[in-house]
């Protein structure tokens, strides 16, 4: 959304509904909300900005073609000083006797196609063989991503994977070992893996 209106991502407010009042979406696994829910947002995004510069356009008396957005502003290319904030462009949409239909972008999806996943996930185990109880003793997981919609966590997603509180270094080994997985070098990737196994024993 914030790509699209040429704004920082922290000049969006983001209002959360209802489950109630919200159409039906299914589970959200499988990294689901951002294959469709980032998908209908996209569309809204662009539904957005083609409303903006529609009015934009009528009141600077040129094409929507001729516009661009960004640091909230609407400027007509190559003419310096010939400009609109959004907030003026809220102005005439949603005041008493606004001139235009207020904004509201729209977008929806509809994708049957779930993410790829490539993880490694290895636990170290004490098992008591007189009781047969089991009791963990070293885990690592390694997670390939991709590229990250948002980093949210502040470590670059790592902390949904490995947990937050992991040094850098064990992020490292971990990626490393995710690709190495992905790259179909399983042999690899577990020497990698045991080595963390070894640091989280330490």
């Amino acid at each position: 959304m914030a790509e699209e209106l040429g704004l920082d991502a922290a000049d969006l407010r983001i209002v959360t509904a209802p489950t109630d009042s919200a159409p039906f979406a299914g589970g959200t696994g499988g990294s689901k909300i951002t294959y469709t829910v980032g998908a209908a947002v996209k569309k809204a995004a662009e539904d957005t900005r083609q409303q903006v510069l529609s009015i934009a356009a009528e009141q600077l008396e040129v094409s929507p073609d001729d516009l661009e957005l960004s640091g909230g502003k609407i400027n007509v290319k190559g003419v310096p000083g010939s400009s609109m904030t959004l907030k003026e462009i809220a102005g005439l949409s949603l005041s008493t006797s606004n001139e235009h239909e207020p904004v509201l972008g729209r977008g929806s999806s509809s994708l049957t196609e779930s993410a790829p996943g490539f993880a490694v996930h290895l636990v170290e185990v004490e098992v008591d063989q007189l009781t047969g109880v089991t009791k963990p003793t070293a885990y690592v997981a390694a997670q390939d991503v991709g590229f990250l919609a948002e980093q949210a966590d502040g470590g670059g997603g790592d902390g949904q994977v490995l947990g937050a509180d992991h040094p850098d270094t064990l992020r490292v080994r971990a990626r490393l070992a995710a690709w190495l997985v992905q790259q179909g070098d399983f042999e690899q990737a577990a020497d990698e893996l045991g080595e963390l196994l070894a640091t989280q024993r330490e």
